[in-house]
């Protein structure tokens, strides 16, 4: 199921992008400008922090600049094509949760599709916000720095934590819409909190686990040579899916001790 996770990811996270760039340029452009570097650090704060050839900051960089670039192509057509490749990847996340779950249900083809195209609305939602938090941080770092006359260890030291926090909430935020929303069949707010408090902390954790990894005992370059980047990425979004796995174990466990001990 991770690996079925990975390819879905790899398939729809161009579209998500594109409509999340699509949509906050026709309501925001002027708050948001060109929106690539923003949406770039956005980006990142789910990926591992690496170096060297397996720097991930350049090649996304040109990905969503070409994306930002072209987003004037932007159309209804176009929106509608780009929500229905993402589906696949909620679909994807459905079938892997339902299992750990043990629910069987089934919204239909057509519900079930109109479903999909809201959860991926949500999520080119939380890009957009999670664009906007960054930013109002940014300029509420500097305004406070600025009166406080903070140094500039303690300047470091306070964006550093506030990228942490965000980082943190914003994938908790992310996996406990996936655990309550996706699944067909009532999953209670508790056991969605439980599950997206596990795999959020251990995906960041992780982060910091596989770029020391990456950059300081494996040797992907030599390997992959020029498809570093992609085969990084590849791995990354795959541990990653099974993290997300995990956590519903986590959770369904908890709420099935939670059911016994209600008894």
């Amino acid at each position: 199921m991770a690996g079925a996770i990975t390819f879905n990811v790899l398939v729809a996270i161009v579209p998500v992008l594109l409509l999340a760039v699509g949509i906050g340029s026709s309501i925001a452009a002027a708050r948001f400008g060109e929106g690539a570097g923003e949406l770039l650090n956005v980006v990142l704060s789910y990926l591992p922090a690496l170096e060297g050839d397996a720097d991930l900051v350049e090649p996304l960089g040109r990905l969503l600049q070409g994306i930002v670039a072209e987003r004037t192509e932007f159309s209804l057509m176009g929106a509608v094509v780009l929500l229905w490749i993402s589906t696949r990847l909620v679909s994807c996340l459905r079938i892997a949760i339902h299992p750990v779950f043990e629910l069987q249900r089934s919204r239909g083809v057509l519900a079930g599709k109109l479903y999909d195209i809201l959860i991926v609305l949500a999520g080119g939602g939380l890009i957009l916000l999670n664009v906007g938090i960054t930013l109002g941080t940014t300029t509420l770092q500097a305004f406070g720095i600025v009166r406080l006359g903070l140094g500039g260890a303690t300047t470091a030291i306070l964006q550093i934590l506030t990228s942490q926090i965000i980082s943190l909430a914003s994938a908790w935020v992310l996996f406990f819409l996936v655990y309550w929303k996706v699944p067909v069949g009532r999953i209670p707010f508790r056991t969605a909190a439980v599950g997206a408090t596990f795999t959020a902390v251990v995906f960041e954790f992780m982060k910091g686990a596989f770029a020391w990894y990456a950059t300081s005992v494996a040797d992907y370059s030599s390997v992959y040579g020029h498809l570093t980047v992609a085969a990084i990425l590849f791995f990354w979004i795959y541990y990653s899916a099974v993290v997300f796995i995990l956590g519903g174990q986590v959770a369904r466990v908890y709420e099935v001790r939670k059911e016994r001990l209600s008894r």
